[in-house]
């Protein structure tokens, strides 16, 4: 039985998490009935916007072709009391993997690369002894030994070129020996990206758009915040920090990285990510557009003895669909956004928010694949404890470098610092506690006297020590 990917939790991949909530859009139209798994969905979303996890919320869901929900929920500019609005602009981030994958997969279905070829071929900066096995099946991967965060400067806003963040990514080398395990990194996809340029003999960014988003009619779909698109439809970005969302990002300023990036980078709207998604779940070809061929969709979403959970840059959700299915597949991006495709059912959802931190994006597949019977739910016995076993664990803790607060909730504890949004945890005994969605418990290790000094953090196969700081002692 599989579960969400952890490709999807690579937001804590520093340690961390979160869990959150905010305020519903005052205008929202009335539904026809829902499916019960879509009205879950919508009800779940609303949760989230109305108890502050996200500031706003656009969720589309689309069944057989056709629209069964298109809501906005919450805030564009809390700031200035600008409500979210349908067709909305949104920087979707990791998002733009695909259409890079995409891009690759197109270049060698014409004869023009293969994905066994060494990286090297094509880029000359990989031609060293740290680089030179490297595949382009490995960059797709993610099993290239590159890790996140991926550049030596620390962040690729801090390079003038893709082609100058490249050049010092491979240089470096990968941290870990090629083909042998999965790391997720923005370093394999700006590879994959300086690849489609060199091979293609145009940017990146030209080629999605001229043979992506002009064949499928993405006229709201946009790699480069020039002329195009008007600022004003564009969502502002917020951050939690300090206990609360901030700005980090105004639609008037300037990107934080002057180069299209090929890991990130795109701005689209939920539709336009529709027809994208389409594409793939239909094998490559929707109303006489063909992209791919059917047998190179279906290998792009078949995993890997490496990792069960992650495709040709694409994450694979659940891969037990039945006979000729196409798993549950999808993406994510660091702000808060989702598209995930339910082939079985012919179905998409889509979840964009811009509200970055919030985990809310990496719990929602779980809720989708428990709605349609994929997983079976946790089994949460809904315990009441005592105030006064809530308050041997309340208190600071250092997870890591970080000092971390421990808090009771109305129905558990949760996780808590002040620049992530809470996790809420929910007892399973008077010791172990686990998060709804996502594999990650604490288990609090008492004395014989019954005070509490320590915790051990589970987040899915590995386990940390948290220790309570000198102050609560």
């Amino acid at each position: 039985m599989n579960r969400p990917g952890k490709t999807g939790r690579r937001a804590l991949i520093g340690l961390m998490i979160s869990f959150f909530s905010f305020a519903c859009h005052p205008g929202e139209k009335p539904q026809s009935p829902l499916p019960g798994w879509a009205g879950a969905i919508q009800n779940q979303v609303k949760t989230w916007v109305d108890t502050e996890s996200v500031l706003g919320a656009d969720l589309l869901i689309i069944k057989d072709g056709r629209t069964l929900l298109h809501n906005v929920y919450g805030w564009n500019d809390v700031d200035e009391n600008i409500p979210l609005e349908k067709n909305r602009l949104f920087r979707i981030h990791s998002m733009t993997k695909p259409f890079t994958g995409t891009a690759v997969l197109m270049l060698a279905e014409e004869g023009r690369l293969d994905v066994e070829d060494r990286v090297s071929k094509y880029l000359p900066a990989f031609q060293n002894d740290k680089c030179r096995e490297i595949t382009i099946r490995q960059l797709l991967e993610h099993t290239s030994g590159f890790r996140q965060p991926a550049y030596p400067r620390g962040s690729i806003d801090l390079y003038d070129s893709l082609e100058e963040a490249v050049a010092d990514l491979a240089q470096h080398g990968p941290h870990f020996p090629p083909g042998e395990e999965y790391h997720y990194s923005d370093g394999d996809s700006a590879s994959l990206g300086l690849i489609v340029t060199r091979v293609s003999g145009m940017p990146v960014e030209r080629f999605i758009e001229e043979r992506i988003f002009l064949p499928l009619g993405m006229t709201d779909s946009f790699c480069t915040l020039g002329e195009e698109p008007d600022r004003a439809r564009v969502c502002d970005t917020y951050l939690w920090r300090e206990g609360k969302y901030q700005k980090l990002w105004d639609n008037h300023d300037e990107p934080e990285t002057p180069f299209f990036r090929a890991s990130g980078g795109i701005v689209t709207s939920v539709e336009d990510y529709a027809k994208f998604l389409s594409i793939w779940l239909n094998r490559g070809e929707k109303d006489g557009v063909r992209l791919i061929s059917e047998p190179v969709a279906s290998a792009a979403l078949a995993t890997n003895d490496i990792h069960p959970a992650y495709g040709w840059h694409w994450e694979i959700y659940h891969s037990d669909t039945g006979p000729d299915s196409l798993p549950v597949f999808g993406h994510g991006g660091s702000s808060g956004t989702l598209a995930v495709a339910l082939p079985r059912e012919n179905a998409m959802v889509f979840y964009f928010t811009q509200s970055r931190g919030t985990l809310t994006a990496n719990f929602l597949p779980t809720l989708i694949l428990e709605e349609l019977g994929y997983v079976e739910p946790k089994n949460i016995p809904g315990l009441k404890l005592s105030d006064e076993i809530y308050t041997k664990y309340t208190g600071d803790f250092i997870i890591g470098r970080e000092t971390w607060m421990v808090e009771p909730t109305a129905n558990g504890l949760c996780l808590k610092s002040g620049r992530l949004v809470p996790i809420e945890f929910l007892p399973v005994s008077d010791t172990e506690f686990v998060q709804r969605f996502m594999d990650m418990k604490l288990e609090f290790i008492r004395s014989d006297d019954g005070r509490c000094d320590s915790f051990i953090f589970f987040i899915d196969d590995r386990e940390v020590e948290a220790r309570r700081t000198g102050r609560d002692r």
